[in-house]
């Protein structure tokens, strides 16, 4: 065993031992499924306060540059392409409500000897274990009708949503017919510069692109239930995604975080 893995393990039981004895829960520390960021600051309030329900609207919003011809969306690009899109499907995994901070104050001395010795969580996922969480794996059409999820619970005091499209589960990702099957976005069609023949195209990837969108105020379902809109601008999705000269997974991923990106609040 090195120096530096028998200190670590020191620390890490020196930290264990404070907090059993009362020093309270270390800052920042999550589960492993949970965001870097939030996690070191959220609160979940007592479960013995009152639970209320929460219910996710996410829809689509079109700008002057999209436009549908018949089941497809035509895009016209911020790089001069015009991209028909014949197949746009993709896969929410899940929305939630995200607890607000607790109070603004300098990272304790546990709290620092925690980030020594535990890494931090992957920041595309809030902290689990929240009931207003909606796993949904919800397929849908990009620009396609509205869809509600829920309803989920919680309680407390939230600050903000959490927004997450990604793949399904390999124990739930069984039918290998299914366009998303081991995928979370699937994009087909055609993209063409002026002038120039239409190239055909096929957009596939497995990856994850979470956000966080506030909320307009800090919001407590102990006093009552809530509904939450979150809008998806198509309006620009595909401006960063430059069809000439990019290759996989490039081109993937920029397609993924133009439709997942700019999610806001609706009214």
């Amino acid at each position: 065993m090195s120096r530096w893995s028998a200190c670590r393990g020191a620390v890490t039981a020196l930290v264990a031992l404070v907090v059993a004895c009362g020093g309270g829960a270390v800052d920042g520390l999550g589960d492993g499924a949970g965001d870097g960021d939030a996690s070191a600051s959220d609160s979940v309030a007592s479960p013995e306060a009152s639970v209320g329900q929460v219910t996710f609207t996410l829809s689509w919003a079109f700008g002057p540059d999209v436009t549908q011809a018949g089941d497809a969306l035509v895009f016209q690009t911020a790089l001069g392409f015009e991209v028909t899109l014949t197949r746009a499907v993709q896969l929410v995994r899940s929305v939630q409500l995200v607890a607000c901070p607790t109070e603004a104050r300098a990272p304790s001395v546990w709290r620092r000897l925690a980030e020594l010795v535990v890494p931090r969580a992957h920041a595309s996922h809030p902290a689990n274990g929240e009931r207003s969480l909606v796993e949904a794996f919800h397929a849908e059409r990009v620009g396609g009708d509205p869809v509600v999820l829920g309803p989920a619970h919680g309680w407390g005091r939230y600050c903000r949503v959490h927004y997450l499209v990604g793949k399904r589960r390999a124990a739930d990702d069984t039918d290998p017919a299914d366009p998303l099957h081991a995928r979370s976005l699937v994009l087909e069609g055609t993209w063409a510069r002026p002038g120039e023949a239409p190239t055909p195209f096929t957009l596939a990837t497995d990856q994850s692109f979470g956000v966080f969108v506030d909320l307009a105020a800090p919001t407590s379902l102990a006093t009552g239930d809530l509904e939450v809109h979150l809008v998806r601008p198509l309006s620009g999705a595909l401006d960063a995604v430059d069809f000439a000269t990019q290759s996989s997974p490039w081109l993937e991923l920029a397609a993924l975080e133009g439709l997942v990106g700019r999610t806001r609040l609706g009214p």
